[in-house]
């Protein structure tokens, strides 16, 4: 696997959630966690004072892995260990320790519908690096998928277990954007993602 050029490299942060199932209803029910009345228990205050630290994934094979998250999603390696009879790998795109843990000892490749954890998502900050990464793994034959979600522009392909990647550049704040999913999932071409909302149609 070839690794990406040093100039293409982009400053990722780790998405604070997992989506394990991407369908309308995740998302609404996100954004009803956030609305909950101040009166409830779990209210947003509730969470303010948390966020989800780091995701393991058990992997087939450790070093291919290791090697799809630095090249692709370019995540730097902080610390290899062992303990409990298995090796793991830490990483992050951040300045914390670790954000994403690979672990050995998965057997064999489990198809996607499958998993339990169905789908990674990291937050771009924009269009341009988002076009970026489409024409580097388009170059690299990863094949992947645009979608416009009304609140992000999103590409998705796979790592080497068939863990759903999510690359994504929220558009709430933009004039073509929504503040909500709706359970629209549209077709976005790449002319528009390269070359900006106007240029195709939305």
């Amino acid at each position: 696997m070839k690794p990406l050029s040093k100039d293409l490299k982009l400053h990722l942060q780790l998405f604070r959630g997992i989506i394990f199932i991407f369908t309308a209803l995740a998302f609404s029910s996100c954004n009803d966690r956030k609305n909950v009345s101040k009166d409830d228990n779990t209210s947003s205050e509730a969470f303010n004072d948390q966020q989800i630290g780091h995701i393991v994934l058990q992997v087939s094979d450790l070093q291919e892995s290791q090697r799809f998250y630095e090249d692709f999603l370019h995540m730097r390696t902080n610390e290899e260990a062992s303990y409990n009879g298995k090796k793991r790998i830490f990483l992050s795109a951040t300045e914390s320790h670790h954000e994403l843990v690979l672990k050995e000892g998965l057997q064999e490749r489990i198809a996607t519908s499958k998993r339990y954890l169905q789908q990674l998502a990291f937050k771009l900050n924009s269009r341009e690096k988002l076009a970026e990464y489409y024409q580097n793994l388009e170059r690299e034959n990863l094949n992947p998928e645009l979608k416009d979600n009304q609140i992000s522009w999103s590409l998705y392909f796979y790592d080497p277990d068939s863990v759903y990647i999510e690359l994504y550049w929220d558009v709430r704040d933009e004039e073509f954007g929504d503040q909500k999913l709706r359970g629209i999932q549209e077709e976005l071409s790449p002319e528009q993602l390269l070359n900006g909302p106007n240029s195709g149609e939305l």
